[in-house]
């Protein structure tokens, strides 16, 4: 018979993975337990654990939104319709501005010399200090009318009183005989145009000033 090989074959059992990587793997054990323990203390001598009040902390409900953000910057602003500036009156133009200067609001563009013009603004002119030397005239001569009225009325105001004492002493001497009854009639009768003149300068100065606090 013929001799085999079977006496120099053996079976091989495939080697366990963890068998194989059992130093890596307690290695990296060793290693991640050392992180740990390194991490704990750094968060404990680092305050992470520390408490603090709530009157210190500021919370706030966070929202998704636009992020806004104001940014500065020069810029040009052009016109984008060209103006047509016109006259109402014919004259020489001359031009304040250039095309292309910044102008602002209420800026004089352009200043029309017009004789037209010149002319009938003198002439208003003229006319508007007439008016007003006549509307001073007639002020003096209110005021001179004013003052006349109440001398006016001062001296009806006198001469009242003088009637009355005048129609009082008639009054008693006709009562004892020493006046007649025609001289006491008389001082009636006085008393009542000096009554009536009277009236009538207070009537006229008030409406003399009336007029003139209208006019002013």
């Amino acid at each position: 018979m013929l001799r085999d090989t079977s006496a120099q074959d053996r079976v091989i059992e495939p080697k366990n993975v963890l068998r194989r990587h059992r130093k890596l793997i307690v290695a990296g054990a060793i290693a991640a337990a050392l992180l740990i323990t390194l991490i704990v203390v750094l968060m404990r001598y680092s305050g992470a654990g520390v408490s603090v009040d709530r009157s210190r902390v500021s919370i706030a409900s966070v929202e998704r939104g636009n992020f806004v953000r104001d940014i500065s910057a020069d810029g040009q602003v052009v016109a984008a319709v060209s103006p047509t500036l016109y006259a109402n009156a014919l004259g020489t133009v001359t031009l304040k501005v250039h095309a292309g200067d910044t102008v602002t609001k209420s800026q004089v563009l352009a200043v029309v010399d017009s004789p037209d013009l010149t002319a009938k603004f003198s002439q208003e002119s003229a006319t508007l200090a007439s008016l007003r030397l006549d509307w001073e005239r007639a002020t003096l001569d209110a005021e001179h009318k004013l003052a006349q009225m109440r001398d006016a009325y001062n001296q009806a105001e006198v001469d009242q009183k003088t009637a009355q004492r005048e129609r009082d002493r008639s009054r008693k001497a006709y009562e004892l005989g020493s006046y007649s009854e025609l001289q006491a009639l008389r001082a009636e009768d006085a008393l009542e145009k000096a009554q009536f003149a009277f009236l009538a300068g207070k009537e006229h100065l008030r409406c003399a000033a009336e007029a003139k606090s209208l006019r002013y």
